[in-house]
């Protein structure tokens, strides 16, 4: 990869070992103690390093003399083509709310709490999106788009950044099999993602879609009581792996090989 490639590909890592070193120094002097204080924290870190992430894509930008400008980027038209495969994103959040008919008990007492999350989340989807994809991918998107095997490489790699940068929650008190098994799983959601966004290259639909994912795989646990086992549940997780492993990353292949017809449907 030449150096257009790989400037932005290094800020990303950059902008992203920046925020969780931030977050590392802050959280050993207890910024983080107690539930409301973390979220006064962690919030408005996301959205700086977030906006840091848009000014070093606009810097590229110019770099790069692209036809691209930032205002583009969160206002470009989408394909309608980009709607029909999202139906498997839809698919699993559905199946991850059906869940909520196996409830013992449903309760509101973390109500507040989870609207603090959701903000968390909004702010985790605009800085994730800001430097783990359309930073990254900026270069990626310049150089490596006009054949099939330079889009999956695009994507492949943007996935793959994606689920690394997820290792760095062993910091934060996750064990070791969770943070690889959470890695792993963000690396397959990273593919989709990307291709969605090579797709689109729609910044406001990609942060809104990452919002709207992290908030509703929680909605289950912040309001229900989950029975420990049950034969629908097992059913529904197998449900869903099958349509996060094997489901999206087919359609994000399918949007790599069929780019050029893909963008042409209005």
């Amino acid at each position: 990869m030449n150096k257009q490639t790989t400037i932005p590909i290094l800020q990303g890592m950059a902008v992203t070992a920046g925020f969780v070193l931030t977050e590392i120094i802050l959280n050993f002097f207890g910024a983080f103690n107690g539930n409301v204080q973390l979220y006064l924290v962690d919030v408005p870190l996301r959205l700086l390093f977030g906006t840091i992430a848009l000014f070093l894509i606009a810097d590229n930008f110019k770099k790069q003399r692209s036809r691209h400008s930032l205002k583009q980027l969160f206002t470009n038209p989408i394909p309608k083509s980009t709607y029909l495969l999202l139906l498997p994103f839809a698919l699993y959040l559905l199946l991850t709310l059906l869940t909520m008919v196996t409830a013992e008990v449903f309760t509101g007492r973390a109500a507040g709490l989870f609207c603090l999350n959701a903000v968390q989340q909004l702010a985790t989807g605009y800085y994730e999106e800001a430097a783990l994809r359309a930073l990254l991918m900026c270069g990626l998107l310049a150089c490596c788009t006009n054949t099939a095997g330079q889009r999956i490489r695009t994507v492949l790699i943007a996935g793959i950044c994606f689920g690394l940068s997820h290792i760095l929650n062993f910091f934060f008190g996750n064990d070791i099999l969770s943070t690889l098994w959470q890695s792993f799983s963000c690396a397959f959601w990273g593919f989709f993602l990307a291709a969605i966004y090579l797709l689109c290259e729609n910044l406001t639909l990609i942060m809104i879609l990452h919002a709207v994912w992290d908030i509703i795989i929680r909605v289950p646990n912040a309001f229900c009581g989950l029975p420990e086992s049950s034969g629908f549940l097992v059913c529904i997780e197998v449900l869903q792996y099958i349509i996060q492993f094997g489901v999206m990353t087919a359609a994000a292949v399918y949007i790599c090989v069929n780019y050029d017809r893909l963008k042409q449907v209005e």
